[in-house]
């Protein structure tokens, strides 16, 4: 699971890049595009143990949302521009984000919303003492 910092600097980089990014759902949809980050906390797991730390694997989903194919594919690409290769952690024993799985394209969003959406999986390392 990545920690309440990571994930306010996930979101801060996003609206930063003028993405309308949300951590977890969002209480009302928004009327335009939008990202919406899950922190998945099943798939934070220790791989390793040196008597000192541990590294953890910690998962970030990106659920894009957007009202024409073409704005998610701008969507879409925006997220991975902003994301990719940046760490989210400022531990130097951080690794950046990278990309590891992606969705097909949906029609529909959430709770049959007239939108297409699109998920990105990213992951990224830390060390914890």
């Amino acid at each position: 699971m990545a920690s309440t910092a990571a994930m306010q600097a996930i979101v801060a980089r996003g609206r930063a890049a003028e993405l309308d990014v949300y951590d977890g759902k969002p209480l009302v949809t928004p009327p335009d595009r939008y990202v919406v980050a899950w922190d998945d906390p099943g798939r934070a797991e220790a791989e390793t143990y040196d008597g000192a730390s541990s590294r953890v694997e910690n998962t970030i989903v990106f659920h894009c949302v957007a009202r024409t194919r073409d704005g998610l594919r701008d969507l879409v690409q925006t997220v991975r521009d902003t994301y990719t290769d940046w760490a989210p952690d400022d531990r130097p024993s951080s690794s950046p984000m990278a990309e590891v799985a992606a969705q097909s394209l949906k029609d529909g969003g959430p709770e049959n919303d007239e939108r297409f959406s699109h998920g990105i999986r990213y992951r990224f390392h830390t060390n914890r003492s």
